[in-house]
């Protein structure tokens, strides 16, 4: 599983609890709790884990930035 800090857009890409879990930036506590929280769950966070990794490999493949990038390309430069 991945533990993140809410620091840019972050939260608008991913899901808490569902892709990884999101805790404050410079909250030492919270990001132990999460820790924590993951060795206490093994199953939980393997599934966590792999709905994190097939997110992010389809969100962020090559193809699919490509692909955003010549959209984005084509409406400012065209």
């Amino acid at each position: 599983p991945t533990i993140v800090t809410r620091i840019g857009e972050i939260e608008n890409i991913i899901s808490d609890g569902e892709h990884a879990i999101i805790v404050d930036a410079n909250d030492n506590q919270k990001f132990a709790d999460a820790i924590v929280q993951c060795l206490n769950n093994y199953e939980k966070s393997v599934e966590m884990g792999r709905r994190g990794k097939n997110f992010i490999s389809s969100y962020a493949s090559p193809k699919t930035v490509v692909a955003e990038f010549l959209t984005w390309k084509s409406a400012n430069y065209e």
